[in-house]
């Protein structure tokens, strides 16, 4: 785990708060996990991936190696 990553990890936990998720983006191309993304999250987490090209977004729950979609206002499956 990045250092920047486990500094805000231990912010967190210092303030009784949980992280339940991250979020990125795709520069190019659809807002979807591809394997190394889902490889890398943490399992039972959510993930926020916006495709900047599209301008759009989706949520997606991460979780036993597989990611699924998640209903979230804007998100639209591609």
């Amino acid at each position: 785990m990045p250092k920047d990553v486990r500094e805000i990890v231990a912010a967190t936990k210092l303030l009784g708060q949980e992280i339940v998720g991250t979020f990125h983006s795709h520069p190019v191309g659809i807002p979807t996990p591809g394997h190394a993304d889902i490889f890398h999250a943490v399992n039972d987490s959510l993930m926020f991936i916006f495709d900047c090209t599209d301008r759009k977004g989706c949520l997606w729950k991460i979780k036993g190696g597989r990611a699924r979609s998640v209903p979230f206002g804007f998100c639209k499956e591609a």
